[in-house]
């Protein structure tokens, strides 16, 4: 059969959609659009999201450049290949260096057992990270957030996924990107969060720390970084970079500084924010995650902008 153009013609407010007809199928060999963005208050990264009869998003294509505020830009996508130097460890790509992914609307990587919970989750790097749960009252279940699929995960069953201890150590800098919600209030010796796993009694964590309940990535016991977020709190995206005293956390895109610990990680706990044998503390998370992306090193200013953007379009983060 031969090739037959798609065509929207006149002006359309983004986003604009097309809806495959029921009766059709189609295969995607090039796309074209013309973005005008006088209006646009910052700067925007054209996107081309491809969304499931299921309602999941397959895939979102964005440039490895933003445009700048009021900027036009005509825009293409196609298929391609083209050689490229592989760093070790990581799978690149425009948004970064990625050595862990973890992504819950993905039902292709996560395994259930019996009981509908969650035992596996697979990493979506060819780096094979995967984590899971041998403990069935632990595992995390499911819920659905800005209509997709994520991972429900409970203080009081104190759930969690793990990985097998990494072959060497993923040392700083490194950045996390995390959609997550805390539904239940921090505080005292309760320091919940979605990210962890100590290392030498440090780590690269996200968490909420008590008694102010602020959102904070850092050290266990050694800096850390306070952001004006206070639990409970539906999902909201952060982005942390790990890089002694050149750290920061940023929360729905407000950036804090500050300096933690120089320890890297050799290992990726999600649901909890260190470790089950620490006395007398509790750090499970009590709410939702959504989607965990680990990074090598720093993302470029654009990196960053794109990474938020396509978190934030497809979790509904404010």
């Amino acid at each position: 059969m031969a090739d037959v153009q798609i065509l929207a013609t006149g002006v359309s407010a983004a986003p604009l959609d097309y809806d495959v007809p029921a009766a059709n199928a189609i295969t995607p060999k090039a796309c074209f659009a013309h973005y005008d963005g006088s209006g646009s208050a910052g700067a925007y990264l054209p996107a081309l999201e491809i969304i499931s009869d299921s309602g999941h998003t397959v895939t979102i294509a964005v440039p490895s450049s933003s445009v700048a505020a009021g900027g036009t830009a005509d825009v293409s996508w196609f298929p391609w290949r083209r050689g490229v130097t592989v760093q070790q460890g990581g799978n690149a790509g425009p948004l970064g260096t990625l050595f862990a992914w973890y992504d819950f609307s993905d039902t292709s990587t996560i395994a259930l057992d019996g009981s509908g919970k969650i035992q596996v989750i697979r990493d979506k790097t060819s780096n094979h990270h995967d984590l899971s749960q041998a403990t069935a009252s632990q595992r995390p279940s499911q819920t659905t957030v800005n209509g997709l699929n994520a991972g429900l995960f409970s203080h009081a069953n104190q759930t969690w996924l793990d990985s097998a201890t990494f072959s060497s150590v993923v040392n700083q800098p490194l950045t996390i990107a995390a959609v997550w919600s805390q539904t239940v209030v921090g505080g005292g010796s309760y320091y919940p969060g979605p990210c962890g796993r100590l290392l030498g009694g440090q780590g690269c964590q996200v968490w909420v720390n008590g008694p102010a309940n602020n959102v904070v990535c850092g050290a266990n016991g050694n800096g850390h970084i306070d952001t004006p977020t206070v639990a409970p709190f539906s999902q909201i995206l952060t982005v942390s970079f790990h890089s002694a005293a050149s750290s920061y956390i940023r929360v729905n895109g407000a950036q804090s500084l500050g300096t933690i610990a120089s320890q890297g990680i050799n290992g990726i706990r999600l649901g909890h924010t260190g470790t089950n044998t620490l006395p007398a503390e509790d750090d499970a998370l009590n709410g939702v995650l959504c989607e965990a992306q680990y990074y090598i090193g720093q993302l470029t200013a654009n990196q960053l902008v794109g990474v938020e953007a396509q978190l934030k379009a497809k979790w509904g983060t404010p």
